[in-house]
């Protein structure tokens, strides 16, 4: 019995060990990863997209994984809030544009175009990238 309490004094100090340690490994500490701001011009048929939104959901099928940055788009531009950008690496950008003249239904307005989705791979660091939704996406 005496050489039992050793070994749980090692486990409970190893276990200690392990939760101050844990904030350094894993997926970027409480956080997360670290997201970076994206920002750029969003037109469709050549006209700047009134409204609407950009998601920037990490590629799995390329082993990026994390959380979706998104952007609201207003007067033809978009910009990720902080703590709400894309992390780096590849990811599916998807796009919904509206027409900006809000109604009863629909507050961002008709829409524009069937949602478009492409890829980019995004650097680490902020970054801008203009976005022409092809008049095809309609």
């Amino acid at each position: 019995m005496i050489q039992a309490r050793p070994a749980i004094r090692l486990r409970g100090g190893a276990l200690l060990v392990a939760l101050l340690l844990s904030p350094l490994f894993g997926c970027g500490g409480a956080d997360g990863p670290t997201r970076f701001r994206v920002e750029g011009a969003i037109t469709y048929n050549g006209q700047p997209v009134p409204a609407g939104r950009v998601d920037f959901e990490p590629d799995k099928s390329k082993n990026n994984r994390g959380p979706v940055g998104y952007a609201k788009i207003e007067a033809g531009r978009y910009e990720t809030l902080p703590g709400k950008g894309a992390i780096s690496g590849p990811q599916r950008v998807k796009v919904r544009g509206f027409n900006g003249v809000a109604n009863a239904e629909m507050p961002d307005g008709d829409v524009l175009f069937r949602p478009y989705e492409t890829e980019v791979d995004l650097p680490a660091h902020d970054h801008s990238w203009d976005i022409d939704v092809p008049s095809s996406t309609n």
